[in-house]
């Protein structure tokens, strides 16, 4: 026998509110018509599952907010790389990185919007003044004002996540 819907729905209620108990569960699908060892295995198919499925996702969103940050950092280095000192570029850039924290960070959308914006704001005004008065920089010294953003820009995307609640 296979589970039907409402059945499913009941096991992963009780299984996501912490309330379950095997033992019940089994009792109920027998007294439903399932053998204890049908009851069995249909209750870890569908727990299975659900793990299953959680962990796909959990990993989908990892894999997003590993390309955002890769992309942020692009992002916020382009104008100093490039001399870019026009306004409307920083603008797009800040407006670009905050739309794309607010999609990459789908647990805490607000805090990923903030924190993403605040990088790319940061990101200049670290750099320029790690280079000032300098003739010359080795690339891995970028990683310097990358790092100085990211020390401002993660406490305050967590700080706007905390203050609105977001979940996970």
């Amino acid at each position: 026998m296979v589970l039907n819907e409402k059945q499913k729905a009941r096991i992963l209620s009780a299984f996501s509110s912490g309330n379950f108990n095997l033992q019940n569960e089994i009792s109920n699908l027998e007294n439903e018509g399932f053998t204890k060892e049908d009851a069995t295995s249909q209750i870890q198919a569908v727990i299975r599952q659900k793990l299953f499925d959680e962990q796909v996702n959990k990993e989908s969103t990892e894999d997003y907010e590993k390309l955002a940050a890769f992309g942020l950092i692009f992002l916020g280095l382009i104008g100093p790389l490039f001399n870019i000192e026009n306004f409307l570029w920083y603008f797009f850039a800040s407006v670009i990185a905050a739309v794309g924290g607010y999609l990459a960070y789908k647990d805490k959308p607000f805090g990923g919007a903030v924190r993403s914006f605040t990088f790319v704001v940061l990101i200049p005004f670290f750099y320029n003044w790690y280079v000032s008065g300098r003739s010359s920089i080795i690339k891995i010294e970028l990683l310097i004002p990358v790092g100085l953003a990211i020390l401002l820009a993660y406490p305050t995307g967590w700080l706007v996540s905390n203050m609105l609640k977001e979940n996970n």
